[in-house]
């Protein structure tokens, strides 16, 4: 049983040296932001932008870690998703600042100013109480509603009169909440920074409280932010909040000075095994027990024919998936997903790079995945349509792969869209010619299908 590889791969976020296992270079900008911070001593809140799956939390790990051992800065790390049952954020973030600073009178004092600043925040119980009979006694007794709302009106009045009165020492726990806050803040030869990660995957009211309460309650000198986010999802939960005609983008700019996206390699370069996206497959594949070698001449533009065939299976998925990762613009997470398909497709024959231009389509094109699925003839147009953006017309002509392999995709596409005329062999010429290198022999009238049953894993029940 130790030979039978995992269908899924276990997170651990627990780290022992920054950036170890370095793949995209994320080190070179975590030196280059870090320098940053020495200029942000007035207190910010900074935002790391990228989309779901690219690397944010792996970065924003990596760099606090980064941040104390390299530096000496006090660090936080939050995962909100987590923590996004807490009824207020601001004892989520106060607690976890308690934790950095040392025994002793200093934090004492701190924990009960945060005592009087939450019991402040805290929801009013004897709103609560009203809203809880009403519903009981609307339910119960329909004749009593007009009842129940003139206590309730008698209760706001003296609630709001009561809120009055507390108006003055409210505004005295949070300035001494703050006070102290910079305190500690102060005495740090370096900023303190709080990374807050998985901010957009909250309930939105959760998360644009966090953002309002870092700059009301938190907004002092030495003391930074970093929002770990998908800014487009988090201004769609500001709007959820506030109504869709928010204009959330200008709300999000009055609470984070400073967004940073996280920059992805676009680079076509797909021939060298140094391309970032090649060598996270490879990690990938080798997590699930998979070994990639490096192909003789990879390196090189010019690769022609059979050579991408040189290699086993694994790394002709490899190959074949970084360039469909690149052209579709692939996350991180979309790889992981990718190679475990092909882990549980259990490949162990030569169209590997069909697999992978599937599986691809799978996770990124799902709508036309499906049209496939049911063999639509409009869908393969649709599908060799597309391809042309993929075929660079000079490098076909000099027999480069991997474009003639997606010439041949493409060529089949049309052939399956092609059944109702007759099939013109010479528009077929780069399938005819290749067809046995690719697929192995098998006859591409059933290939679809044969490669569907291998990636969705079809159960047939017995009769």
């Amino acid at each position: 049983m130790n030979n039978v590889r995992p269908l899924a791969l276990s997170r651990n976020d627990v780290i022992n040296e920054a950036f170890e296992g370095d793949l995209l270079g994320r080190l070179k900008l975590a030196k280059q932001i870090t320098g940053y911070l020495e200029r942000l001593k007035d207190g910010a809140v900074v935002a790391i932008d990228a989309p779901w799956g690219e690397g944010k939390s792996w970065f924003g790990r990596h760099w606090a870690k980064y941040l104390q051992t390299d530096y000496d800065h006090k660090v936080i790390f939050i995962n909100a998703f987590e923590q996004d049952y807490v009824e207020d954020p601001f004892l989520l973030i106060a607690a976890e600042i308690t934790n950095i600073i040392e025994e002793g009178e200093t934090k004492k004092a701190f924990k009960e100013n945060i005592i009087e600043v939450g019991k402040t925040l805290a929801p009013n119980l004897p709103q609560i109480a009203i809203n809880y009979i009403k519903r009981t006694v609307f339910e119960c007794n329909k004749d009593l509603l007009e009842d129940v709302e003139d206590i309730t009106k008698i209760m706001a009045e003296k609630l709001i009169e009561k809120k009055l009165k507390d108006f003055a020492k409210e505004k005295n726990s949070f300035q001494n909440f703050k006070t102290k806050l910079g305190q500690f803040c102060k005495k740090q030869d370096r900023p303190v920074v709080i990374f807050i990660d998985e901010l957009d995957r909250c309930r939105p009211t959760f998360a644009v409280q966090i953002i309002e309460r870092i700059k009301h309650l938190f907004d002092v000198p030495n003391l930074v932010f970093v929002l770990l986010l998908n800014r487009t999802q988090l201004e769609n939960a500001i709007q959820g909040v506030y109504g869709p005609n928010t204009d959330a983008a200008t709300y999000l700019r009055k609470f984070v000075n400073l967004f940073l996206r996280l920059p992805k390699l676009y680079s076509f370069d797909f021939y060298s095994e140094n391309h970032p996206t090649t060598k996270y497959i490879a990690n990938v594949l080798k997590c699930y027990k998979f070994e990639t070698s490096v192909a003789e001449g990879m390196g090189n533009h010019g690769v022609t024919e059979f050579d991408y065939f040189k290699d086993n299976y694994a790394n002709n998925f490899k190959k074949y998936l970084t360039f469909c990762a690149i052209k579709m613009d692939m996350s991180l997470r979309d790889i992981e997903h990718a190679c475990a398909l092909f882990v549980m497709a259990n490949v162990i024959n030569e169209q590997t790079g069909f697999i992978a231009y599937l599986i691809s389509m799978k996770i990124k094109e799902v709508d036309l995945y499906a049209r496939l699925l049911r063999n639509e003839s409009q869908a393969h147009q649709d599908a060799a349509k597309r391809l042309d953006s993929w075929i660079d017309l000079e490098k076909l002509k000099e027999k480069e792969w991997p474009i003639i392999f997606f010439r041949v995709i493409q060529e089949l596409h049309l052939y399956y869209a092609n059944t109702t005329k007759p099939r013109n062999a010479e528009e077929y010429q780069y399938l005819s010619q290749y067809q046995n290198k690719i697929f192995d022999s098998v006859g591409y009238e059933t290939l679809f299908q044969k490669v569907f049953d291998m990636i969705d894993l079809p159960i047939e029940l017995e009769r």
